[in-house]
């Protein structure tokens, strides 16, 4: 089959990889001059399966609430008169009990599993390097947060994933480099989870997928999917050029982008658009430096190591915000870089970023067939596309190909 894959992130390009490998002709359609310039440029790189949780949560609505009118709060609902993050904020406060905190995370930790086993046996494959970094260190300032995690380290243990309780004296001891005057309640220590270099690797896989066939279209965006009884029509600008191609089959694994042509193909769910930060500095103090990656509970902010620089990230505001939420954003992450690894690097002359993401209210990705026969949808992984990038693409590369996912979709697809 001839098959578009629409969007050049990271889940788009192995999604292309494992089309390729089951025999498709693969054309990867990206609006931009190469791999991974969007949501994947400037994430915090996090890997693994037992850190994925859900945004939905027993008590984030009243610990939002209580930073409703600040301005520095790491994260942000407010909701604009738009009526999509209404009808989202809506959705997302039925998801915040236990029970759905529980079936959420099950199925979040399912495909990062399953994404996490891929992502090794390819690497191994095609001996692929990305700076891969092994640990994460979850931080709670307070007894407060660490009681909250209560509740999911039994989904751990059922799955199989090894996990550490923490005191603040043992993690200061797995990591020297925090700071001591911080305060800290303690922890949980995830050997298996990690992080890598998303940019790096997508780059790398580029190539191995070019290898088996597969055609980039840079600087070309989608305008219109138009579906026909032998597969759909792409109508594609590049430059000042249009054109039309006809496709057996089309992937929508555009992240922010996809939103124009979700409702045309049947696609109803509740999803939201939001904006997320980081900053990523130079290292100037080995020594000062984080080795593992850290999480910090009570500000949903990562800290990673990227060779020799550090990442902070994770702030996040639900739609698009104006010049002064941004500043005040990287503001945000800076303190909290400070506060942890004060002597690291210099936070100030790190490289500032935003992306856009989509995120549905239970906070796992779409997958699988739309609405509309023979147009594919991979989308909605809010900050964790990195995660589940591998476990998505071979599940949509299946499902085009005939074959049976090798994982129980349930709860994962339109039909939720």
């Amino acid at each position: 089959m001839r098959v578009a894959v629409i969007g050049a992130g990271v889940v788009g390009v192995t999604t292309a990889y494992f089309l390729a490998q089951n025999g498709h002709q693969v054309s990867v359609i990206e609006q931009r001059g190469n791999v991974s310039e969007e949501a994947s440029l400037g994430h915090a790189g996090l890997l693994g399966a037992a850190h994925l949780t859900p945004f939905a949560a027993p008590g984030m609505p009243k610990q939002i609430l209580s930073h409703f009118f600040k301005t520095d709060g790491a994260i942000n609902l407010r909701p604009s008169v738009n009526v999509t993050h209404w009808r989202w904020l809506r959705s997302w406060l039925r998801e915040c009990s236990l029970e759905g905190l529980l079936a959420n995370k099950e199925k979040m930790q399912r495909l990062g599993r399953y994404s996490q086993q891929l992502l090794s046996e390819l690497s191994h494959s095609h001996n692929l390097d990305f700076q891969q970094r092994s640990g994460i260190l979850q931080l709670f300032r307070n007894v407060k947060e660490q009681k909250k995690i209560i509740a999911g380290l039994a989904l751990l243990s059922d799955a199989d994933l090894p996990f550490q309780q923490l005191d603040t004296a043992a993690c200061h001891q797995l990591e020297p480099a925090l700071n001591k005057d911080t305060s800290l309640a303690g922890g949980l220590y995830l050997p298996q989870d990690g992080n890598g270099n998303c940019v790096l690797f997508t780059k790398q896989l580029k190539l191995v997928a070019q290898q088996l066939g597969v055609e980039f279209e840079f600087l070309t965006k989608c305008e219109q999917i138009i579906p026909n009884k032998n597969g759909a029509t792409l109508h594609l600008k590049k430059a000042e050029q249009t054109g039309q191609q006809q496709f057996d089959a089309v992937v929508l694994a555009s992240g922010a982008s996809s939103t124009p042509f979700l409702k045309n193909i049947g696609i109803n769910l509740r999803i939201a658009q939001f904006q997320s930060y980081s900053n990523t500095a130079n290292i100037k103090n080995l020594d000062d430096s984080p080795r593992l990656s850290i999480i910090d509970e009570s500000e949903q902010i990562a800290i990673t190591r990227m060779d020799k620089r550090i990442r902070i990230a994770g702030t996040l505001h639900l739609g698009k915000r104006k010049n002064t939420a941004d500043e005040r954003a990287w503001q945000k992450l800076r303190n909290v870089g400070t506060d942890w690894f004060p002597d690291a690097a210099n936070y100030h002359t790190g490289q500032n970023w935003s992306g856009h993401h989509l995120m549905l209210s239970d906070s796992t990705p779409v997958l699988g067939r739309s609405a509309v026969k023979n147009i594919f949808v991979n989308c909605a992984h809010a900050e964790y596309g990195w995660a589940m990038a591998t476990g998505s693409g071979k599940i949509l590369a299946d499902l085009i190909s005939g074959k049976s996912p090798e994982i129980d979709l349930d709860g994962l697809t339109v039909l939720r």
